[in-house]
């Protein structure tokens, strides 16, 4: 495409500074190859989804490539739907979630040849309260192990292992709480909810499988429901989830699939979607199928 640009947000401080290690090998790419490309850095949160509806008026974008983490992805993807313009991602976070899911390489060059392929996928991305998110959204023990994590001065030093550090936080002051939920019309009542998890994506939280069948172009979430269990059996229990071998667990782990999806809890929980921390006892979610375009 003559005369169009490629626009990179880049956060620097994600993954310790990696995204800001990686830049200068990626304009050396870039600039060998004579493409035409502009780099914006965030300076604040949620200024990469002011960037991006701010670049997405333009006629002479070619595409977007975010350079991060997943929350500053999902702050793009917040920006640009609903847009043609396509997305492409180099990871340059802690967890790098999405990346796994969609085999985007971690090193820069070979995911940035690989953007320049043209290869277009689109795939579904998620809606929750108005909120979009890519990966998962869920809420309970493990939204409060995302608060924790997010919020500990250990983030930058402990990398991908601030999760485990969350979970041994949470595990000993998170109670489980009673959720109504409401799948197609179709309605579900659950006692000692530990974990509900929502899933356009396999991965979330560095890595854990929370639904390991989960489809990101079916036009459907996995949900996975974590109850009926004693502290010390979920912390036996969430190991098992970087495997995905929780499902073989029946009688404390359930997962359905649906489209349209409302909750409601009896006490406010502390909710995740894409690291992003949100709070509601009441929530609607929505599967936007075919959402947004990737190039990887």
């Amino acid at each position: 495409m003559p005369n169009k640009t490629i626009w990179i947000i880049l956060n620097p401080i994600s993954g310790r500074g990696k995204s800001l290690k990686l830049l200068p090998k990626i304009e050396e790419y870039l600039n060998e190859q004579g493409v035409r490309y502009q780099v914006v850095f965030t300076e604040y949160r949620y200024h990469a989804e002011e960037l991006v509806k701010e670049l997405k008026q333009r006629t002479d974008i070619k595409l977007i490539i975010a350079v991060g983490g997943d929350g500053t992805l999902s702050e793009v993807i917040n920006g640009l739907y609903p847009s043609e313009i396509p997305l492409g991602y180099i990871p340059a976070g802690s967890g790098n979630d999405f990346a796994r899911e969609m085999n985007i390489p971690k090193d820069p060059i070979l995911a940035i040849k690989s953007i320049l392929d043209e290869n277009l996928r689109t795939i579904d991305i998620g809606k929750i309260n108005g909120h979009y998110f890519i990966n998962v959204a869920s809420m309970g023990f493990d939204g409060e192990v995302a608060r924790i994590a997010n919020n500990s001065k250990l983030k930058n030093i402990l990398g991908s292992l601030i999760y485990v550090y969350g979970v041994v936080r949470a595990l000993w002051g998170f109670k489980p709480s009673s959720l109504t939920v409401t799948i197609d019309d179709q309605e579900y009542f659950y006692k000692n909810v530990w974990i509900m998890a929502v899933a356009n994506n396999r991965y979330y939280g560095g890595g854990m499988k929370i639904c390991p069948d989960a489809v990101n172009d079916d036009g459907k979430f996995d949900i996975c429901i974590i109850k009926d269990l004693t502290r010390l059996r979920l912390l036996k229990l969430f190991p098992t989830i970087f495997s995905g071998k929780h499902l073989n667990y029946p009688e404390f782990v359930e997962v359905k699939k649906g489209k349209n999806i409302l909750i409601s809890t009896e006490k406010e929980l502390t909710i995740q979607a894409d690291g992003e921390l949100l709070s509601n006892i009441n929530l609607s979610f929505r599967n936007i199928n075919q959402g947004i375009t990737i190039l990887h």
